[in-house]
């Protein structure tokens, strides 16, 4: 063995010679316990009449705030056994690393995704959900390493960590399969609208601005009024879309011009909040408009909803 190579494995061994399995099998069990309980005591809020759906909300909300609580349960465990056998208290921090080393992969895969596209719907979901499903493999990954034990730690320990890498690699690849393929990410940065002047005649509003197509396609295009906002009793009316020195919509890349009028897009002076009958506050409902983009529907379909851009005329 070349000596380059053996500096390297030295520190290595150290390492996972202080792993020993038959002791770390009952600390993980403690420390699933431990991450169980703490999910309920900080997810559950008292007074909810249906005790099912409070339990699925508190693992949904509150199972990765949870998992301190559990590394620090298997530190404790583990430096209680150190102390009371005499081993050496790198012990402490080996059975904390590798205990948290699949949940530790899993946030690094959800940041990676976020890089590409944050808080998209897949990633969102699977870190609302995804809680239980590691909790099942961690305890079949500790189910499997007590198994393995007989065979020594270079058993034991790929036992416990296949259980586990492979449960959240496949799900992130499922969920990263979801992202890249969904139209949120393939046209995320296809459509942006510069809002130019608002021209206000009384209440009516006359917007002109800039959309800019960055992925030519066959896109419909349609505006609507927040009526939510002023009017809550009704619901959203589409409004005309001119396309400044175009026959039709848009469908190639470029910055096409476009002007919308908006009947009672400014409130009246001492207008009362229907909501709370006090003053009405501009900003409690929205933006007042959205152009709202879809491909066309196909044989047999309808069509499919891509982006609804806001658009705040009382920033004008």
């Amino acid at each position: 063995m070349s000596e380059p190579s053996a500096t390297l494995r030295r520190p290595l061994l150290i390492f996972t010679n202080a792993f020993e399995p038959k002791p770390v099998t009952l600390i993980y069990a403690l420390g699933v316990v431990v991450w169980v309980a703490a999910t309920l005591l900080i997810g559950l809020r008292p007074g909810e009449s249906q005790l099912s759906y409070a339990i699925l909300e508190a693992f949904a909300s509150a199972w990765q705030s949870a998992f301190g609580w559990s590394v620090a349960a298997v530190a404790v465990a583990s430096l209680v056994y150190c102390l009371k056998q005499k081993k050496s208290l790198l012990a402490v921090l080996v059975n904390a690393m590798i205990f948290s080393a699949p949940f530790a992969l899993f946030l690094l895969g959800t940041w990676s995704l976020d890089a590409f596209y944050h808080q998209h719907p897949a990633t969102v979901e699977t870190i609302k959900l995804f809680g239980p499903i590691l909790m099942l493999f961690y305890v079949i990954g500790i189910f499997y390493m007590g198994w393995r034990t007989p065979g020594g730690r270079e058993a034991a320990l790929p036992a416990f960590m296949l259980s586990t890498a492979t449960a959240v690699v496949l799900v992130l690849g499922l969920t990263g399969f979801k992202m890249f393929t969904s139209t949120e990410y393939i046209y995320r940065n296809a459509f942006e609208v510069l809002v130019e002047t608002v021209d206000y005649q009384g209440q009516t509003a006359r917007v002109q601005g800039v959309l800019s197509i960055n992925k030519a396609g066959p896109y419909v295009f349609s505006a609507v009024g927040n009526d939510f906002e002023i009017h809550p009793e009704e619901f959203p009316k589409p409004l005309v879309i001119e396309w400044v020195g175009k026959p039709s919509a848009p469908t190639e890349v470029g910055e096409h011009a476009f002007r919308i009028t908006v009947p009672d897009g400014k409130p009246s002076a001492g207008m009362t909040d229907p909501a709370t009958e006090g003053p009405y506050d501009a900003f409690a409902y929205g933006p007042e408009l959205y152009l709202q983009i879809s491909l066309p529907p196909a044989e047999g379909q309808s069509g499919q909803f891509l982006k609804g851009i806001p658009i705040w005329l009382r920033e004008f």
